[in-house]
């Protein structure tokens, strides 16, 4: 199974543009900016040949906005799937059940929050925690005084991807994280993209005329 993680783009809290009534401050949307982000890196993974069967996403607006742009540009129809496991203070043991019943040979994205992504890639490749160790809610985990080097190191910035190769289902989810891209990183490779696009078309088109 290869397991993608993308955190929500730039919601209206994070650019503190709040004011307006409770419950969108809980439950901030994406910003303009936000949106027009999210929609370059959609382009950019696009360019990787990445193809993804279902996408689970935190129900949230900033993150179903996300999951939307996505699958929008992916030109999928009804495979977002909204999960409650994957609010802020969601239960990741009830997230890693779900992804059991999925086919081994599943692509899989999931559009979430930090810290709770961070815990999850935490869970998957970290060899500190002995196979008999209890798995914990991210409720939990996020107010462990002894953070753990690792989770200090990784942290998945808005708008970032990680990917994680499944290994092992049973008796727990057990992975491999392949690679970690900043938002930058896929906005440079989106617009360098668009670049040599550009380059290769002026090229085509002087051809035309020389031959017209």
């Amino acid at each position: 199974m290869e397991l993608y993680l993308l955190r929500h783009g730039e919601s209206a809290k994070n650019a503190g543009q709040g004011g307006g009534s409770k419950s969108s401050n809980r439950n901030p949307e994406l910003t303009e900016n936000g949106k027009k982000e999210i929609t370059r890196i959609a382009k950019s993974i696009k360019r990787f040949k990445i193809t993804f069967d279902t996408i689970l996403t935190s129900p949230l607006n900033s993150a179903k906005q996300t999951a939307k742009i996505i699958s929008s540009t992916f030109k999928m129809k009804g495979n977002i799937v909204n999960c409650d496991e994957l609010l802020p203070e969601g239960n990741s043991l009830e997230l890693y059940n779900r992804l059991q019943h999925f086919a081994s040979e599943s692509s899989i994205l999931i559009v979430g929050h930090e810290p709770y992504l961070t815990n999850i890639i935490d869970d998957m490749i970290s060899q500190q925690r002995s196979k008999g160790s209890p798995r914990r809610s991210v409720t939990n985990r996020t107010g462990v005084k002894g953070i753990t080097r690792l989770e200090r190191s990784i942290v998945v910035k808005k708008g970032g991807l990680a990917k994680i190769r499944i290994i092992s289902t049973t008796p727990e989810l057990r992975g491999e994280l392949r690679w970690l891209l900043t938002p930058r990183i896929l906005k440079s490779l989106f617009e360098e993209s668009n670049t040599v696009e550009k380059a290769r078309q002026k090229k085509e088109n002087q051809t035309i005329e020389k031959v017209l």
